[in-house]
């Protein structure tokens, strides 16, 4: 694992947004993370990212359940929409 500087920046949706693709894309998220993200975080544009990761990314429907009992109906719209 590489040791990031850490660099000092405003909390908001972009750097989450940012940080969601570089993980993603380098395959640090599986889906139970993204899953847990999806119905744990607080910021709900994030949360609609971290869905659609996770229905990518599964391999069998039943992992995606939690999904759609979440409490947040942004949550479960989008992982019956995908």
């Amino acid at each position: 694992m590489v040791d990031l500087p850490v660099i000092a920046v405003p909390y908001g949706g972009q750097v989450l947004e940012a940080a969601y693709r570089a993980a993603t894309a380098g395959g640090l998220l599986g889906v139970h993370r993204l899953i847990t993200a999806a119905m744990k975080d607080d910021d709900l544009p994030i949360r609609s990212l971290y869905v659609r990761g996770a229905v990518r990314a599964a391999t069998d429907p039943a992992q995606l359940r939690g999904l759609l009992v979440s409490r947040t109906a942004l949550v479960r719209a989008e992982a019956l929409q995908a």
